[in-house]
């Protein structure tokens, strides 16, 4: 598979996947690592109430701001700006993700190497917004002339198989640019997603998603739905490179053990429906490269390993991609942190991930 061309990030890894960190000497000790607390669901809830008192003059502003200006001074002050975001933003999140991506083989990157990719990726953040207001709500510029296509021959082909088809989405690029295109081009998409934290954030994006004839599902609600869709030979979109919750399918990405969302690969086998990568990176002039992969059928046998195996497969479809431009990926989200500690004890795996979490630790300047 051959990643999208972009600016390539400072730091990148072997195109292999690394050995498994478990295999550290016993002198690690798992007692060494701190286990995080969960957070309460009623605090995320007040949060994001509060969040609202921020985020609604935050968008009026923003765009009437936008309304005012042409593209591109706007993303020359998202640069700008964001450049001096990254100055102050602490690293150990974005280095502990660029630790992954680049490979057991890599030593700790030093904390400039680290600040550099930081800095280009809160510019790409704030891109990516300034896209989302100016391009998909205001319209400002024609989405034909602003992405590139690759491979949706791909797509067709999948759909001629008449049974629908599960497209595997990830954060990477501007994904919210990837389902108003392929909406645009005339295709039926639903797409299952997590609402935001900020309702009144989670009903702009709605909004502006359903523009383009999107159709949100939400993931614990919306299955019956995605399902009735396939069956109308009709695209339904999984967003599948964060946490899957202490349900999901605990597997390898980047080398790493993470529990990943296991919906996409339980709804291709139960269906034989084909499932197709997408995904776009910002290219130096502006525009969007968007690529279609080949589409990968569901094995014919339907059980718990086939389902962890073609849930690897799908991770494992967006490494090389994440490794050509890490910055395009969403490095924010501590991806890789320790999570479902009693459901890794369950299943025995709390070894490995202890181990794994004192060599992503291991190294670290004391910069921040």
């Amino acid at each position: 598979m051959t990643p999208p061309p972009g600016q390539a990030g400072a730091i990148t890894g072997r195109a292999s996947l690394p050995s498994p960190p478990d295999r550290e000497p016993d002198a690690d000790r798992p007692r060494d690592v701190e286990i995080p607390r969960a957070r309460p669901p009623w605090i995320t809830r007040l949060i994001g109430r509060l969040s609202d008192v921020i985020v609604v003059p935050a968008l009026i502003g923003l765009r009437a701001v936008l309304a005012m200006v042409r593209r591109e001074p706007a993303m020359r002050w998202a640069e700008r700006l964001g450049a001096l975001l990254a100055r102050v933003l602490p690293l150990t999140t974005f280095r502990r993700n660029l630790r992954a991506i680049a490979g057991r083989d890599s030593p700790a990157a030093p904390a400039d190497q680290v600040r550099c990719v930081v800095v280009r990726s809160t510019v790409h953040q704030l891109q990516h917004v300034v896209d989302i207001v100016k391009v998909l709500d205001q319209r400002a510029v024609p989405l034909p002339e602003l992405v590139i296509c690759a491979g949706e021959e791909h797509l067709d082909r999948a759909l001629s198989q008449g049974r629908g088809v599960v497209l595997l989405a990830a954060h990477l690029g501007n994904w919210e640019i990837t389902a108003a295109w392929i909406g645009s081009r005339g295709h039926k998409l639903s797409v299952l997603y997590f609402e935001q934290l900020s309702p009144a954030l989670d009903r702009y994006l709605n909004r502006v998603r359903q523009s383009f004839g999107v159709g949100m599902l939400h993931q614990r609600r919306g299955l019956k739905s995605a399902v009735r869709a396939l069956g109308r030979n009709e695209l339904v979109g999984f967003v599948t490179d964060q946490d899957g919750t202490a349900s999901g399918v605990f597997t390898d990405f980047f080398g790493l053990l993470v529990s990943a969302p296991r919906g996409a690969a339980r709804v291709a086998m139960r269906y034989r429906c084909p499932l197709v990568h997408v995904w776009n990176l910002r290219l130096p002039d502006g525009r969007y490269r968007l690529t279609f992969e080949e589409p990968i059928d569901p094995p014919d046998r339907s059980g718990e390993e086939e389902e962890r195996s073609l849930t690897g497969r799908i991770l494992r479809g967006f490494e090389e991609t994440i490794r050509s431009d890490p910055s395009q990926w969403l490095l924010s989200y501590d991806r890789f942190k320790l999570r479902h500690v009693d459901r890794l004890k369950e299943l025995g795996l709390i070894d490995r991930a202890l181990r794994e979490q004192l060599w992503l630790q291991r190294d670290r300047p004391d910069a921040s």
